[in-house]
């Protein structure tokens, strides 16, 4: 987004409103632990401590993307193996390339290509089940939709992840959960809200034009013409989910 035009108290304000928002649906989209363990994936266990500190480094890579990700939002990805050791990492680079969680599952050593016969989806070869068990870090819920891309969470889960930690749930309507409901009912494990208040606050002019936050908390949050675009479902096709 046009980091320029952000004000840094408008943008805490949006990142703040939203998170709040995001995090009450997160809780009712988590389903109950018994189901939760009986349909997950083996995943490595974590601390709290090294969950933060992957989507640290998934911060620091989505920052990268800067305005050439407009008019979608910056999302970064780290998959890291269940021997606690950084096995890929990616972010979404340019509006129309593919998100951030492709290019950390090639860098894995995966091979994810789009199916040239229908377009729809990804073809994942995992090849040696290099990321087998492995849980994947990512700033933004991973897409559910089909836009300039197939979506993302179809590529985690046929990767053979056992884990997915989130940053914030996306709140475009045409994602809005999805993208976890359908990892979780693929058996993975889902964990959202890691360091949710600086994934929110790196998109929060993307994230006000999506939600129509008003005026008094983002200069213009139809800048670019956002909000009639989020609306129309038009430059937001890319949205991720990373």
């Amino acid at each position: 987004m046009a980091s320029s035009r952000r004000r840094p108290q408008a943008s805490h304000a949006a990142a703040l409103f939203v998170v709040a928002a995001l995090a009450s649906h997160a809780r009712a989209l988590r389903p109950p632990a018994r189901t939760a363990r009986r349909t997950a994936r083996r995943a490595a266990p974590s601390s709290a401590a090294d969950d933060a500190k992957w989507m640290r480094e998934a911060l620091a890579l989505a920052a990268l993307g800067g305005d050439a990700c407009h008019p979608n939002p910056q999302v970064g990805c780290v998959i890291v193996g269940a021997d606690g050791a950084k096995l890929g990492a990616g972010f979404h680079p340019k509006a129309g390339a593919p998100h951030a969680e492709i290019f950390a599952l090639r860098d894995a050593g995966v091979s994810v290509e789009r199916d040239a016969r229908g377009g729809d989806h990804w073809l994942v070869d995992a090849g040696a089940a290099r990321v087998a068990g492995a849980t994947a870090y990512v700033t933004l819920e991973p897409c559910s939709h089909v836009g300039r891309t197939p979506p993302c969470c179809d590529a985690l889960v046929a990767a053979g992840l056992g884990r997915v930690v989130v940053g914030i749930l996306d709140p475009a309507p045409w994602v809005a959960g999805n993208g976890i409901e359908r990892i979780r009912a693929a058996g993975l494990a889902v964990d959202v809200g890691v360091e949710a208040a600086a994934c929110a606050a790196i998109n929060a002019d993307w994230i006000a034009g999506v939600v129509g936050l008003p005026d008094d908390v983002v200069d213009d949050p139809t800048a670019d013409g956002a909000a009639d675009d989020a609306t129309a479902g038009g430059a937001f096709d890319d949205a991720t989910a990373s």
